[in-house]
């Protein structure tokens, strides 16, 4: 029969080597942890700014559609207006068409930079972000420029130019 005698100071050894992490396993663990936490991060505020910028480019398409779809429609109505033929750029316009009575519809910008169209019962706001708001006419055409910048993107902003033939519609 054989016995095994431990010595005491080896059974010591092992104890102290299972209690806790090595300065080494520590740094390891920080690193990875850091290094996850910055690619987390990273994406979140790239998730944030794409979904900024994609909003500012969805403001401006929205806010295209609703100024084209009055002044087309308005213009195209009209019978006559009081741009003068020929004459220099201005920031408001009057058209005026019969339908059942005289309708005479005012567009023009406001200092929130608003564009708005007025036919009498009040001002109705048609769209946002609007700079620049000019018209010129030439014949029976009707050239509406203006620019739309989206406060929250003002690098997005759009350029819009129509031309609308007067009584086309």
């Amino acid at each position: 029969m054989r016995f095994i005698v431990k010595n005491r100071s080896s059974r010591e050894a092992t104890k102290r080597k299972q209690r806790g992490f090595s300065l080494m396993e520590i740094m390891i663990s920080v690193g990875f942890m850091a290094s996850l936490a910055g690619l987390i991060s990273g994406s979140t505020f790239l998730g944030i700014r794409t979904r900024v910028e994609t909003g500012a480019v969805a403001d401006v398409a929205v806010e295209t559609a609703k100024t084209t779809r009055w002044l087309v429609r308005d213009v195209h109505r009209a019978e006559s207006t009081d741009l003068v033929d020929l004459g220099s750029a201005v920031s408001s316009a009057t058209f005026t068409w019969d339908d059942g009575g005289t309708v005479s519809c005012t567009f023009s910008s406001n200092v929130n930079n608003n564009m708005t169209r007025d036919c009498g019962s009040g001002a109705q706001n048609i769209g946002n972000y609007v700079n620049n708001l000019s018209f010129v006419r030439s014949g029976s055409l009707i050239t509406v420029s203006y620019q739309l910048v989206p406060p929250d993107a003002p690098d997005r902003a759009q350029q819009v130019d129509l031309n609308i033939a007067l009584g086309g519609g």
